[in-house]
C-alpha cells in the first residue's frame, strides 16, 4: 500500500508538472498541494464540525464525569446514553485523521523521492545512469536522485532559482559561505516560512476553539494542551524541513496557507449561523 499510493500520487504530481505547470516543479507542487487539500476538505470539514460539536457539548460532559466520578461503571452508562441521546459519536473526530494519515505519508514520500514516484515509468537503469553523472559536490546526504538541479531535460526540480530537490541547512557558515549562500539561504528562509505559518495555522484553530468553549480557561487541561500544541507544531515543522528536501517545506507552506483560508471562512460561516439562532 505504501508503494502503490505514492506511485499513484507521483503520477499525478507528473502530470501536473508535464501538463499544467509548463515542466515548473516549484508551480507543480503548489497545484498539486491545493488540489490534494481540496480533496481532503470535506474529511478536514467534518473534523472542524466533530470538534465544535465537542467543545458544545462539554460542560454537559464534564457535569457527568464529576457526578459519577467514583463509580466507573455508571459513568460509562451514562457517557453511552448521553451520547445516543444527542447524536454523538466520540470517535467521528479520530476518523477522518485516520484516512488522512496514510494520504499524508504517501505525499510526503512523494515529496521526499520525487524521481522514484513521479519517474516510475522510467527504466530504473536509465535514472540510476543519470544519478551517476550529478557532480559529488552537489551530493547533499545521500539524497543523490533529488540533488541535479536538471536531469539532462528529463525533470527540473528548480524554482525561481532555487532548488527544492536539496535539503536544506541550518549551519550558518553554509547559509552565509560567500560559496553557498545563494544556494542555501533561500532554502533556510523556506523552512522559517513554513515554521511561521504552521504557528499562524494552529494559531487560528485554537482561537476558533477557544470561542467554542465559554467555560473558564484557567484550569482548563485541554486549552493547556492546546496552547502546547500551537508552540510545538512550528518546532516540529522547522526541525523536520531540515531532514527532508525543500520541496517539503514548500508543501506544508501552501497546505498552511489553505488551511487559514478554510479556518477563516469556517469561523464566518460560523459566526453567521450564531447570528441566526
Amino acid at each position: 500500500m505504501f508503494t502503490a499510493i505514492p506511485t499513484f500520487f507521483g503520477r499525478i504530481l507528473f502530470f501536473i508538472y508535464e501538463n499544467i505547470a509548463n515542466n515548473n516543479y516549484g508551480v507543480a507542487l503548489i497545484i498539486f498541494a491545493i488540489t490534494t487539500r481540496f480533496l481532503m476538505l470535506p474529511l478536514a470539514l467534518k473534523q472542524i464540525k466533530s470538534s465544535a460539536r465537542m467543545q458544545e457539548l462539554q460542560p454537559q460532559m464534564q457535569e457527568i464525569q464529576k457526578k459519577y466520578k467514583n463509580d466507573r461503571e455508571k459513568l460509562n452508562q451514562e457517557m453511552m446514553k448521553f451520547y445516543q441521546e444527542h447524536k454523538y459519536n466520540p470517535m467521528s473526530g479520530c476518523l477522518p485523521i485516520l484516512i488522512q494519515m496514510p494520504i499524508m505519508i504517501s505525499l510526503f514520500s512523494v515529496i521526499r523521492r520525487p524521481l522514484t514516484y513521479m519517474l516510475r515509468g522510467y527504466d530504473s537503469e536509465t535514472i540510476t545512469d543519470l544519478i551517476s553523472k550529478v557532480p559529488e559536490d552537489i551530493l547533499i546526504r545521500g539524497y543523490e536522485e533529488l540533488s541535479a538541479v536538471s536531469f539532462h531535460g528529463i525533470m527540473d526540480l528548480s524554482f525561481l532559482g532555487v532548488n527544492l530537490g536539496l535539503v536544506p541547512t541550518w549551519r550558518p557558515e553554509i547559509i552565509f559561505g560567500t560559496d553557498t549562500m545563494r544556494i542555501y539561504l533561500p532554502l533556510f528562509l523556506i523552512s522559517v516560512i513554513a515554521a511561521i505559518t504552521t504557528y499562524f495555522s494552529s494559531k487560528m484553530m485554537t482561537a476558533m476553539r477557544s470561542k467554542n468553549d465559554k467555560k473558564d480557561k484557567k484550569d482548563d487541561p485541554n486549552a493547556a494542551m492546546q496552547k502546547n500544541m500551537m508552540l510545538v507544531a512550528p518546532f516540529l515543522t522547522f526541525f523536520f524541513s531540515f531532514q527532508f528536501p525543500a520541496g517539503l517545506g514548500l508543501y506544508w507552506t501552501v497546505g498552511n496557507l489553505f488551511q487559514m483560508v478554510q479556518q477563516f471562512l469556517v469561523n464566518g460561516v460560523g459566526k453567521k449561523n450564531k447570528k441566526e439562532a
